[in-house]
């Protein structure tokens, strides 16, 4: 009976390390996903993108003028519009706006997003060039895309970037699978995908 009891809690020991390596090496799993995303993000906004873009943080002690902000690591917006004249005169947006987007959204791998990377748009311009590509579009529509903060049904990368920008501003956002779709696949999204919005603010109303 000793030796049977034995037996049973050295197996329950062993089951409870399995479990613990098992969730270990998937959180190992899901860390190194997320941290490549991030540095192929990082790598395309500090070299390869026009113009070449370093962080806030750097921009405030270097002087640089074209930076990028960043939240949690997760989450990067470029404002190109940044200096436009009268650009500090427009609504800012807020949490509770309703907001309206013309907007091209990509899956992101790592350089400059391609049309056959285009998941969603309703830029006239790129529904056109996609089809050009040979791809349809006959249920796509150039509409502005209509969005209520602090609704619950905005990818939370894009609400947090919505923040504090202007109407008619310009903004690129790039997002880690934290910051977006995470584990879901949506339409041609693949799961665990880190994704792009490039879009104009076209109007900001406040509730």
């Amino acid at each position: 009976m000793h030796d049977y009891m034995l037996m049973k809690l050295r197996f329950a020991i062993f089951m409870i390390a399995a479990m613990c390596m098992c969730w270990l090496v998937g959180c190992e799993d899901e860390d190194t996903v997320t941290n490549s995303q991030r540095q192929a993000i990082e790598r395309y906004l500090q070299q390869n993108h026009q113009p070449r873009l370093v962080s806030r943080q750097v921009a405030e002690q270097s002087g640089d003028t074209e930076f990028y902000d960043v939240w949690g690591l997760n989450t990067y917006r470029y404002i190109s519009t940044m200096y436009a004249e009268g650009r500090d005169e427009k609504p800012v947006v807020e949490m509770g706006d309703d907001v309206e987007l013309s907007l091209t959204a990509y899956v992101f791998s790592g350089g400059q997003p391609r049309a056959e990377a285009i998941y969603f748009t309703n830029e006239q311009a790129q529904i056109d060039r996609l089809v050009g590509l040979g791809l349809n579009t006959e249920f796509w529509s150039a509409e502005p895309m209509k969005l209520r903060l602090g609704s619950g049904d905005i990818i939370k990368g894009v609400e947090k970037a919505l923040i504090g920008c202007h109407e008619g501003d310009a903004v690129e956002v790039y997002m880690t699978k934290e910051s977006a779709y995470g584990k879901h696949a949506v339409g041609i999204v693949p799961k665990d995908a880190s994704i792009a919005w490039w879009f104009t603010i076209t109007a900001v109303n406040k509730r």
